[in-house]
């Protein structure tokens, strides 16, 4: 017999349905574990000898598209929430994670075939810079900041920490 140490209980908050309840405890999560990734940045430069620095930094970005592929195959599996414009927002939210793992994932690749240091520096500068583009698109994740959703997130205790930032 096996015991699963990481059962999570979702509780219905007040006025909070369930629906809206499990996409925010999981949406709320995994912005976490995302961010978490995001700042493990490699500590090594563009002096170390090359192979060091090719290894990881592709693995870096190649963890970090894993992990937006984990995010994305459990959001998919769920309803989005119920709260004016949730489909549209589950949907954008979607479209977002596929197209950060997209650039993470080419990045690693583009990293591996590099042939010098300055290169790789250069292809971490392009995923940099598409992120950024990527994160001023319009995927209708403005919701986020919608007074119901920060109502329904406010009652989320996943959804704490990234309220309070």
């Amino acid at each position: 017999m096996t015991f699963d140490p990481t059962v999570t209980v979702v509780v219905e908050p007040s006025g909070v349905d369930a629906t809206t309840v499990v996409w925010l405890q999981n949406s709320c999560t995994d912005l976490g574990t995302l961010f978490g990734a995001l700042f493990a940045l490699p500590s090594v430069d563009e002096n170390a000898p090359l192979e060091e620095f090719r290894t990881a930094y592709r693995d870096y970005y190649a963890s970090l598209a894993d992990t937006i592929l984990e995010m994305t195959d459990r959001m998919t599996l769920l309803d989005p929430p119920n709260v004016d414009g949730g489909q549209a927002l589950h949907d954008g939210y979607l479209t977002y994670l596929i197209g950060l793992a997209d650039i993470n994932a080419g990045g690693a690749i583009a990293i591996d075939a590099a042939p010098d240091a300055e290169s790789i520096v250069a292809i971490v500068d392009q995923i940099d810079f598409e992120t950024q583009q990527l994160g001023e698109s319009d995927f209708g994740l403005a919701d986020f900041q919608s007074a119901d959703l920060q109502a329904a997130m406010a009652e989320v205790p996943a959804c704490q920490d990234l309220l309070a930032s």
